[in-house]
């Protein structure tokens, strides 16, 4: 009788320790799980804003300065992530510092790091980079917005233009073999460029805040091979009653409508 008990008591702890290890093991899995899913989603949310901000361009504007009037500073970031950080000290010497290089992002949040010794800390913000004290924060109080350079604008004007949109629809080789452009000139009064096939001209009027259109384009007539968007392209510009400039994107647009347009600048 003793021994069944035994051996009854032996079964009953061996299923109980059994029961604890798979329990044991399930809560491990779980647990396990849960904190890789946290910290990529952490990560892929950072890259998506840093993406949306379109953070490619020139950024200007004048910092506060310890021994100067202002310290005048340019900062370009480039897609190949280099960085170009022209400083000048104001009423202190004419000669600017020019530094270049590589940089990166902090992994888990919006700061640029410059890569070199005694650069900045700067963070990304909307169409504007903020510059950071010692400890990697931000300035506040009433100083606060003479630490933010904001993204330097391409002039709608001695700009090359080139169209990436038209109607809505992406340009493609499909679209037209030869991309469109646009020249606005304040010299010579004229707007010109490229139509898809032949070149064309003609007279414009703006405000240079807001309004701008353009009058009957006179083209070369060159027989066009080839797909081509010129006879529409040219019977569009003469809708475009208004214009807006963002990231150096130059939207062409007729009233409260949807972009009839929309070109970006050409790097030179």
């Amino acid at each position: 009788m003793k021994k069944g008990i035994v051996v009854l008591g032996a079964f009953l702890a061996f299923i109980m320790v059994n029961c604890e290890g798979e329990s044991a093991e399930v809560e491990g899995v779980v647990e396990k799980n849960e904190t890789p899913e946290v910290e990529q989603t952490s990560v892929v949310e950072t890259e998506v804003q840093k993406d949306s901000m379109n953070w490619t361009g020139t950024y200007e504007g004048s910092r506060p300065c310890a021994d100067c009037e202002a310290l005048e500073t340019e900062l370009t970031l480039s897609e190949d992530k280099e960085f170009k950080l022209v400083e000048k000290y104001k009423g202190k010497s004419e000669e600017a510092v020019v530094r270049t290089g590589k940089f990166s992002f902090d992994s888990t949040t919006m700061n640029v790091v410059l890569e070199g010794e005694g650069l900045p800390r700067i963070k990304l913000a909307e169409n504007a980079v903020v510059f950071l004290n010692l400890e990697g924060e931000e300035v506040k109080g009433e100083t606060e917005d003479l630490y933010r350079l904001m993204k330097k604008e391409r002039s709608l004007f001695q700009t090359e233009w080139e169209l990436v949109e038209f109607r809505g629809q992406p340009v493609t080789d499909s679209l037209t073999q030869l991309i469109p452009t646009l020249i606005i000139d304040t010299i010579n009064n004229r707007a010109s460029g490229n139509a898809s096939c032949n070149q064309y001209s003609g007279n414009y009027q703006t405000d240079g805040m807001l309004l701008l259109s353009f009058e009957e384009m006179v083209a070369t007539k060159k027989g066009c091979l080839g797909a081509n968007i010129e006879q529409a392209y040219l019977t569009t510009l003469n809708k475009v009653d208004n214009y807006t400039i963002s990231n150096n994107i130059l939207s062409l647009n007729k009233g409260k409508m949807a972009t009839l347009m929309k070109f970006e600048a050409v790097e030179k």
